[in-house]
């Protein structure tokens, strides 16, 4: 299970201060850093819902709501045309969150992850359901706040990071490659949900055999088309025939069948 967390603190490349963002805004605010040189700390609530779950992909408030560090305000932008501004620094939609650097922006802005919370998990890995249930916003502010020597993080922009894990090691990736024998095998233990493009089906799926010759991949999906709300309990398996010579075979969820990339 990858392990996420949105407590990050912000920095961009031409400034020192923490939760700064180095974007073009050209508003002018007086000096609000108190006598002690501390930082000042403030509150601001962001609606990023995104126009709810299940939001239709042309819905205008289907999109990411941008906010700027320097100004401390939304700034109103389509995904388009944020593209290509510099203005904002981070960004949120729902449960997923961008900085405006690297892969997410043409901004300088990077991040680091402050609060590792190792607390909430077990010495296997596993989450503690116990120390889930019973975390707080405050609790979590406070362990926040003990942080004090950013000099320790590590920035880094965003990245394209694929959500299917094609690395061919570990427990999350599709295959495996075994380096004695110089094969590929499949991972069945390694599922994935996926939703198609329109939103309206989805897919539990892992792939069960490869094929290295020929270069067949097998995978049994599960699907969950527009309206149901569980997955059929039927499995469709389909066998993608890539071919010595290489290529792409696409999948349509909704007409359960192999269809033109």
């Amino acid at each position: 299970m990858e392990r996420r967390n949105l407590k990050y603190i912000l920095t961009a490349a031409c400034l020192s201060l923490l939760f700064a963002g180095c974007s073009d805004s050209s508003d002018e605010r007086e000096d609000d850093t108190p006598p002690n040189g501390e930082t000042p700390s403030n509150t601001v609530q962001i609606d990023a819902s995104a126009g709810g779950v299940g939001a239709s992909p042309t819905d205008p408030l289907n999109k990411y709501t941008y906010f700027d560090l320097d100004t401390g305000r939304v700034v109103e932008l389509t995904d388009a045309e944020a593209a290509l501004d510099t203005v904002w620094d981070i960004a949120f939609k729902r449960t997923k969150t961008k900085i405006n650097g690297g892969a997410s922006g043409p901004g300088s802005v990077t991040a680091a992850l402050a609060d590792e919370q190792d607390d909430f998990y077990d010495s296997a890995g596993d989450p503690d359901n116990n120390v889930f249930m019973n975390a707080t916003a405050e609790s979590e502010e406070a362990a926040f706040d003990d942080f004090t020597d950013a000099s320790t993080l590590n920035f880094v922009a965003d990245e394209d990071k694929p959500r299917i894990d094609g690395s061919l090691q570990g427990d999350e990736a599709w295959a495996l490659y075994d380096p004695v024998t110089h094969s590929i095998s499949a991972q069945p233990d390694a599922w994935n949900i996926v939703k198609s493009a329109d939103g309206k089906a989805f897919a539990k799926l892992h792939v069960i055999n490869i094929t290295q010759a020929s270069r067949d991949i097998t995978l049994e999906m599960f699907i969950q088309q527009e309206g149901e709300v569980v997955f059929d309990t039927t499995a469709t398996e389909w066998t993608a025939s890539i071919g010595q010579g290489g290529g792409s075979r696409c999948f349509d969820f909704e007409s359960e069948s192999e269809v033109d990339c």
